[in-house]
């Protein structure tokens, strides 16, 4: 109903939005990572030079960024198991009580992610209840401290992009026809055979989705690997900030950051190139 005019007005905003706080701080970045910087007086002037490429390759940044993968993998496998399963359920729900279940995964994200990082480290310290149910179940051993590890880190991720995981699935899974469901219980499949046989072959875009939504957050994660980590563990995202607060080095702290830049963007394009041949097949 609108004319091109009215389109293209209502466009200016965004894009200007966009391009002032999106495109020209990236686009500097991107040239920072190619300048030289003088490490006395932390200078930087625009001489073209890939030192700062070559400088990243040593085994310390690139431990940092294969323990993010690692973290990162495991923060969407661990996503998918939790969030699946709740998803579907939702999902099945019907009227007053499936909007309450949504609210409940939305509101505990309302408060400052930075406060619920803190709260889990006193539930996994040895007196905390995560621990002594994990320690009650035998899963670990009395008196571990599960704090400033790996595995808080991957705790603590699951936990907060959980929703960003749960919300696509729902969305593609509460589309379904339950027709489907319906035919699956009268040839006699159990709840768990339906399960596996059509709500997950079915929301391969829900899936697709929520690992993108999970992947490139948790790829550059800071706050969580700080305070979870301890400032033990060294992920990409805390080397970048290291190098650009506390050594100066704002070169290799921008090629560090376009070298991460350019993972999530062959993130996202393998996922599209996907997407695009299940669409054309």
């Amino acid at each position: 109903m609108l004319g091109m005019r009215e389109r293209v007005l209502l466009m200016v905003p965004e894009t200007l939005f966009d391009v002032l706080l999106l495109t020209i701080p990236l686009c500097f970045v991107v040239l920072y990572s190619f300048w030289t910087i003088d490490l006395t007086t932390l200078e930087v002037t625009p001489d073209f030079s890939l030192g700062s490429y070559a400088a990243i390759m040593k085994p310390i940044y690139l431990t940092a960024l294969g323990r993010s993968l690692l973290i990162t993998v495991a923060t969407v496998a661990g996503t998918i198991l939790l969030g699946f399963p709740l998803a579907y359920f939702i999902s099945q729900c019907k009227g007053k009580l499936q909007v309450v279940l949504l609210v409940l995964i939305m509101v505990p994200f309302w408060t400052s992610f930075v406060i619920r990082a803190y709260a889990w480290t006193s539930l996994l310290a040895p007196t905390g209840m995560v621990n002594q149910m994990l320690t009650f179940l035998h899963v670990i051993p009395e008196h571990t401290d599960l704090r400033y590890t790996d595995t808080a880190i991957i705790i603590g991720m699951v936990y907060s992009y959980l929703p960003e995981m749960v919300l696509p699935l729902y969305a593609t899974l509460e589309k379904l026809d339950t027709n489907l469901f319906d035919a699956a219980a009268d040839l006699g499949r159990s709840t768990a055979s339906t399960f596996f046989t059509i709500a997950v072959p079915e929301s391969k875009a829900g899936i697709a989705a929520g690992c993108l939504l999970v992947a490139i957050p948790a790829l550059g994660e800071y706050t969580i690997p700080a305070i979870l980590g301890g400032g033990k563990t060294l992920m990409i995202g805390n080397v970048i900030a290291s190098e650009f607060i506390t050594t100066g080095n704002y070169s290799r702290g921008a090629a560090l950051a376009t070298m991460l830049l350019a993972i999530v963007v062959m993130l996202i394009v393998v996922s599209r190139i996907i997407s695009s041949r299940k669409k054309v097949a």
